[in-house]
């Protein structure tokens, strides 16, 4: 038998971070924490861990104590082996272990004091399926159309279920659904996880999930979901969209399984690379593990377009730019650069000096330039191989604005041209009332 696996956490609209946190091994012979949605693993001849944690505690506390327990889980894992190690101990062992050192760590650290976290962790062996919780975060079997809760809160609406004095459907709404009775991060020896197993079947789905999704969704809302959308990747990514839909005051996380029959003789995929979508966000040391996505065929052809467009931009504007030559008259028909030529009217200079011939001189140019007195006639000036050709005007008024030119070795200047979200579908299901005091109900968990 073959399975599917994919996981969701979502941070919710009302928190300011995400402390809920996941890990998952679909395999453990590849020791590969990451999952493919699209991808069979086989169930039958192998191993496979899968862990959701809900953080609590002051500042970010919450997120350091999940996190820490879940890193735990994967060490632990690591060293399993179902040859000689029970499964039922296996986890037992690790949840203890993870408490003794988040509690250690929030005594060594007062900013971290009273950390904590919830746990359920599912350990598949073949077709049997070994699951551990501490705190509310649950466990689902689906069979047959049938939600089956695997789990059991240690939570103090809990007791008054199992008491008889409230219903499952008012324990749902009970304004203290918030007080949990145990929790990774308290003292040693006083948590106690329970276990227990089933086997599963082709056609079985199995959810994990924290309270930020079983408390904004009731049983048969989830039921109703997971019956509706039979493509499990549909039903995990609407399971979201409910929660947000009524409100999502908590973190949102989720592990989601489908058991597969597959005829003897088929051809299955490997676990292949991690694959991402708009609802899923992987966070911290487990980031780090996955592989990245290669970049889509798409996604470069679209690069190469705004590239070339870009280039004919810039061509199109460095043609459309206009530019002045001047050819030389000479008979060389050599161009020749006059950066400032002077335009001078003979009005511009003093009466005293007008019979004499008046030089002007230019810094700039190789030769001089001379202008004829008033009384003689204006000659135009021939051009030699050292002489400059020079522009003149006679207007009615002196001309003070230089006339400025460009020759044809000039090179035209170019100038340069600068130039996830979440679809909510709303569920055809009974929304959670507002209670005189909703605020307690949404405070981070405490404990008795």
């Amino acid at each position: 038998m073959k399975y599917r696996i994919t996981a969701r956490t979502h941070q919710g609209l009302v928190r300011e971070h995400n402390e809920d946190n996941f890990i998952l091994n679909p395999d453990q012979r590849y020791q590969n924490w990451y999952f493919d949605a699209r991808r069979l693993y086989d169930i039958t001849d192998s191993t496979a861990l899968w862990v959701v944690a809900d953080g609590m505690g002051g500042a970010n506390a919450g997120e350091v104590a999940s996190e820490m327990a879940v890193m735990h889980m994967k060490e632990a894992f690591s060293r399993f082996d179902p040859k000689t190690s029970e499964p039922v101990d296996f986890l037992k062992n690790a949840i203890v272990e993870a408490n003794k050192k988040i509690y250690e760590a929030a005594q060594f650290d007062s900013g971290k004091s009273g950390m904590g976290t919830t746990l359920v962790a599912a350990l598949a062996l073949g077709d049997q399926l070994y699951v551990s919780w501490v705190g509310d975060s649950r466990a689902y079997l689906f069979r047959n159309g049938t939600l089956i809760p695997i789990t059991k809160d240690h939570s103090f609406v809990q007791q008054l279920v199992d008491a008889g004095k409230i219903t499952p459907e008012e324990a749902f709404y009970h304004p203290q659904g918030n007080i949990i009775l145990q929790s990774l991060g308290g003292e040693p020896g006083k948590v106690k996880p329970d276990v227990t197993s089933l086997q599963l079947k082709a056609g079985d789905r199995v959810l994990l999930c924290t309270d930020g999704l079983h408390g904004m969704l009731q049983d048969a809302v989830i039921q109703d979901i997971l019956t509706q959308y039979s493509d499990f990747e549909d039903a995990a990514n609407h399971l979201i969209e409910a929660a947000l839909t009524e409100g999502a005051h908590d973190n949102v996380t989720l592990i989601l399984a489908e058991m597969v029959q597959v005829p003897a003789g088929t051809m299955y995929d490997k676990p292949a690379d991690f694959r991402r979508n708009s609802l899923r966000t992987i966070k911290s040391e487990q980031e780090s593990d996955h592989a990245k996505p290669a970049e889509t065929k798409e996604n470069k052809r679209f690069l190469i377009i705004i590239l070339f467009g870009v280039l004919v931009l810039v061509f199109a504007a460095g043609i459309l730019v206009p530019w002045k030559t001047i050819i030389s008259p000479s008979n060389n028909s050599d161009s020749i650069k006059v950066d400032t030529p002077m335009v001078i009217h003979p009005a511009d200079t003093p009466l005293k000096n007008r019979s004499e011939e008046q030089v002007i001189k230019n810094p700039s140019l190789p030769s001089q330039q001379t202008l004829p007195t008033p009384s003689q006639p204006e000659k135009p000036q021939q051009s030699g191989p050292n002489q400059i050709p020079v522009v003149r005007q006679t207007p009615a008024t002196p001309v003070n604005k230089p006339v400025q030119d460009t020759t044809a070795d000039e090179k035209p200047v170019s100038i340069p041209i600068q130039k996830d979200t979440l679809t909510t579908k709303p569920i055809d299901s009974p929304k959670r009332p507002i209670q005189p005091d909703s605020t307690a109900i949404f405070e981070k968990k405490t404990k008795l």
